[in-house]
C-alpha cells in the first residue's frame, strides 16, 4: 500500500525512484504487465517537458 506517509518521505526526500517502484508495484496487483508501466512512465515523461 502506498500510503501518504510513504508518499510525503519520498518527496521530501526527492527519492522518486523509491516512489516510481511503489507505484509499479501497486500498478502490477491491479494486473499491469511491465509494457503498460513504461508506457505510462513515458506518458509522464512527455508531459514533464
Amino acid at each position: 500500500m502506498i500510503t501518504l506517509k510513504i508518499l510525503e518521505k519520498a518527496i521530501e526526500r526527492r527519492d522518486y525512484r523509491f516512489l516510481a517502484v511503489k507505484i509499479a508495484d501497486k500498478l502490477r496487483e491491479y494486473e499491469w504487465d511491465d509494457e503498460d508501466i513504461r508506457n505510462l512512465s513515458r506518458k509522464l515523461d512527455e508531459q514533464a517537458d
